[in-house]
């Protein structure tokens, strides 16, 4: 092993292990923010149920902590995923090297939202929140979702744009050389019929 390769490998050494660090430390902030919101709700059902708290506000504060409940348990659920956009792979591998960090990222985001959706979705089932509010998370949702597949579909619409310019350049460019080749050809059954004394001052000419 040289001494650079060495080198390599030590730095991606330490960057797996920060990088295995700075994950649990966000998996323990996202687990503790988690057990707050359900406290909260817990308190807040407890307030209403004594009259401290009018329908209004405990509506309010329901929906609003079981929607930021939805994003922590999301990104809970990411932090312990190894491989979560394997489904996309196939799709990534087509585009250009310097188009996949930026499909990757917009299918991180979709991939989100579509959990956010699904979590949503079983809390109504649950019984954790009610129709109106479960409908107003998911139009919510659905709408960033609607914007992060048009701008997934425009990385691919510029990609094959990219793709039809070089396939132009590469017909233009065969083009180009069968006129190249018809035209020496032409050259040629020209020279061929010149009288023999002019032909010989070409060729004298040419060095030949």
């Amino acid at each position: 092993m040289s001494a650079t390769q060495g080198i390599a490998d030590f730095v991606n050494s330490v960057a797996e292990k920060i990088g295995e660090i700075f994950k649990r430390s966000r998996l323990k902030s996202l687990q503790r923010e988690k057990a707050k919101i359900v406290e909260e709700l817990k308190l807040a059902e407890n307030k209403f149920m004594k009259h401290a708290i009018d329908e209004n506000l405990y509506k309010k504060i329901v929906y609003d902590k079981n929607k930021r409940l939805i994003v922590v348990d999301t990104e809970i659920e990411i932090t312990k995923i190894e491989d979560r956009l394997k489904k996309y792979k196939k799709d990534i591998a087509k585009l250009n090297p310097k188009r996949r960090v930026a499909i990757k990222k917009l299918f991180e985001k979709k991939d989100r939202i579509l959990r956010e959706i699904s979590k949503a979705k079983n809390s109504y089932f649950k019984r954790k929140i009610d129709k109106k509010t479960y409908k107003e998370i998911a139009n919510e949702k659905q709408k960033m979702l609607i914007s992060v597949e048009a701008d997934i579909n425009r990385v691919y619409r510029e990609e094959a744009r990219e793709i039809m310019r070089e396939a132009e350049k590469k017909i233009s460019l065969g083009e180009m050389k069968q006129l190249e080749m018809k035209a020496d050809t032409i050259a040629n059954d020209i020279f061929e019929q010149l009288p023999a004394d002019y032909e010989q001052l070409i060729r004298r000419r040419k060095g030949r």
